[in-house]
């Protein structure tokens, strides 16, 4: 079976600090060890709702892709993420990147291009794995970072994680 390194971007704008904490422990849980970005408070984009505690984990699996996004769907709605009311958000989990893969499957475009759209997933999968090549264009995240226009305020938060590794 083949190991695929996984980035999973994490958010929350409900009970923020809480819903994070124990995603990662049930990520952990199910995945085994996670790295883990530091957190970021930013503004919602495109709607109207409270600010938004957002971060970066990396594991390991080896789940087919329709598996993982199967397990991270049914995470969210674990946690009450209720799609019907886009403005509050108990936890939105998106895969990133899946090992190397580049393309559309299904509903979901690898690596997500949310990766070099948002500063809210760039920064802290740049202070996550900086030396990481994104997979479309080979550049690493530290300098995809470097070179962005930042286009919306983050600010580091002080979360306590339990142990993940």
């Amino acid at each position: 079976m083949q190991v695929h390194d996984i980035y999973l971007g994490l958010g929350s704008n409900l009970r923020r600090q809480w819903h994070l904490s124990q995603a990662c422990i049930a990520l952990r849980a199910s995945l085994g060890p996670l790295r883990c970005s530091p957190v970021f408070e930013s503004s919602a984009v495109g709607l109207e709702a409270p600010a938004f505690f957002n971060m970066v984990v990396q594991a390991q699996t080896t789940r087919s892709l329709a598996s993982l996004v199967a397990e991270l769907k049914a995470l969210e709605a674990h946690f009450g993420r209720c799609r019907q009311t886009p403005e509050q958000v108990s936890l939105d989990i998106d895969l990133l990147m899946y090992g190397e893969q580049v393309g559309q499957f299904g509903d979901l475009e690898l690596p997500r291009p949310e990766i070099l759209e948002q500063a809210f997933v760039l920064k802290p999968l740049a202070q996550l794995a900086p030396t990481c090549r994104h997979p479309r264009n080979g550049q690493t995240f530290s300098e995809l970072w470097n070179g962005f226009v930042v286009n919306a305020p983050l600010t580091a938060v002080e979360l306590s994680l339990p142990s993940l590794g």
